[in-house]
């Protein structure tokens, strides 16, 4: 009798431990000013498609925070400036509501879900957006993981996978992409239009089209000491009006 009143505790038990989420903080609103999202609160959670920071402002993120999004096509919009600057032992992480990997078990179903590319929306940076730094952060299952509309970022020593389109898109702007491995992409790795970008020493594999893309008017890209591998179409392509492009390694 004592070894079945100790198995029905255990049951017991199991039950109340499976689908308990971890503890979380919710965003719903626009980051209006100066915020710093810490690992004591993370991880964060992201439900609103109003959430982005104003322009002016800067939200800095700690080494280690997780951050998720609930929904397709929730992302995070950065009019004034981020700064995600992680080491190699405490990444800053972007990823999906679903994935229990990172941040633990945040929507609290015990595994019953799993993330897939495209479950949330993209980080963007537009025009207005100044001085962001992306270093030591992984990105993945968005339906990209960065569309950029300025020159004012650097990516470094980074992870941008699992997207459902481009990993990263750039658009009439010169971002630097360097030291990052941008990987299983359903779009190209990168795709760069109109675009003097830096693209450097990143590692991009198992991208669903083009390594690298490059097009548009005036395109004059750094493509250099990258590793372009197993990707299904072209490890670079170059539109005519790309091929002022510098290409070496």
């Amino acid at each position: 009798m004592k070894l079945l009143r100790m198995t029905a505790l255990l049951f017991v038990l199991l039950l109340a431990w499976v689908g308990q989420a971890t503890a979380y903080t919710d965003v719903y609103n626009a980051i209006t000013e100066n915020t710093t999202w810490t690992v004591a609160n993370s991880p964060y959670v992201v439900r609103s498609y109003n959430v982005y920071v104003a322009q002016g402002k800067t939200l800095t993120i700690q080494p280690g925070v997780v951050v998720k999004f609930d929904g397709i096509g929730v992302g995070l919009g950065i009019e004034g400036t981020l700064i995600a600057d992680g080491d190699a032992g405490q990444p800053i992480v972007f990823t999906s509501f679903q994935d229990d990997s990172h941040g633990g078990d945040t929507n609290g179903d015990g595994g019953a879900t799993t993330p897939i590319r495209g479950d949330w929306g993209y980080l963007r940076f537009f025009s207005t957006s100044v001085n962001n730094v992306l270093d030591y952060a992984v990105i993945r299952y968005g339906s990209y993981g960065l569309i950029v509309d300025t020159d004012s970022l650097t990516l470094s020593n980074s992870t941008v996978e699992e997207s459902g389109n481009d990993g990263i898109y750039v658009e009439g702007v010169s971002p630097t992409i360097t030291g990052s491995a941008i990987r299983r992409n359903d779009g190209h790795g990168i795709k760069v239009y109109t675009s003097n970008a830096t693209i450097t020493n990143n590692t991009i594999n198992g991208n669903g089209t083009d390594g690298i893309w490059a097009g548009g008017d005036f395109s004059e890209a750094t493509i250099t000491g990258n590793t372009i591998t197993g990707n299904l179409s072209y490890p670079i392509y170059l539109e005519a009006s790309a091929l002022n492009s510098t290409i070496s390694g």
